[in-house]
């Protein structure tokens, strides 16, 4: 299968999965993606591709995608994404939903977690250290504490909402199973 890698992504932090998926057998293509970072292409977006060349823009491959792979590389990258960069996130979410994209964000973690139910595994350690700390400093200095970092509990709220708003799927699963959740959600055959 050839598979559409979003040629926005950072240099060098894929490189495992990039590899796993060209020894289970894949050609990877750069491609600009609209939204989300892994798509299969097809003999309508293969014929874009040839036509439009190096000139080729995100927004051709509207209308051609059904399913898209958005991975992020732990639960802090998820994190980010629902509470720093929400208003980006939940638009990448809206743009799916209207051009009929099922957007699927694949959480690769290290903590157990393995669906939204069980997220509460997850201890944001470093932001809760770091949340500490400055309310410390601001109470030393008479200054406005900060607000506390979101929980695993609230996290799965804005998760099932965006799930329900947009039709968004979370799946989690570890680095080393990344490429292979990947091609069977790119198959269709998710188990």
């Amino acid at each position: 299968m050839r598979i559409g890698v979003d040629k926005a992504q950072q240099a060098g932090k894929h490189e495992f999965k990039h590899r796993r998926l060209v020894e289970l057998g894949h050609e990877l293509v750069d491609l600009p993606i609209p939204v989300g970072d892994y798509v299969k292409i097809t003999p309508e977006m293969d014929e874009i591709i040839k036509r439009r060349g190096p000139k080729l823009k995100k927004m051709d491959l509207i209308g051609l995608i059904d399913l898209s792979v958005d991975t992020k590389r732990d639960i802090e990258e998820l994190y980010s994404c629902l509470v720093q960069g929400h208003q980006r996130f939940s638009d990448s979410c809206l743009l799916a939903k209207n051009n009929g994209i099922k957007l699927v964000i694949l959480v690769e973690n290290r903590d157990g977690v393995t669906s939204i139910e069980n997220l509460g595994r997850w201890r944001n350690e470093k932001r809760w250290h770091s949340y500490f700390m400055l309310r410390k400093r601001a109470e030393k200095n008479g200054l406005k504490p900060p607000k506390p970092p979101m929980t695993p509990s609230q996290m799965q709220k804005i998760m099932w909402t965006m799930s329900a708003k947009y039709g968004t799927e979370f799946l989690f699963c570890s680095p080393s199973k990344t490429a292979e959740v990947i091609e069977e959600l790119l198959t269709g055959e998710m188990k």
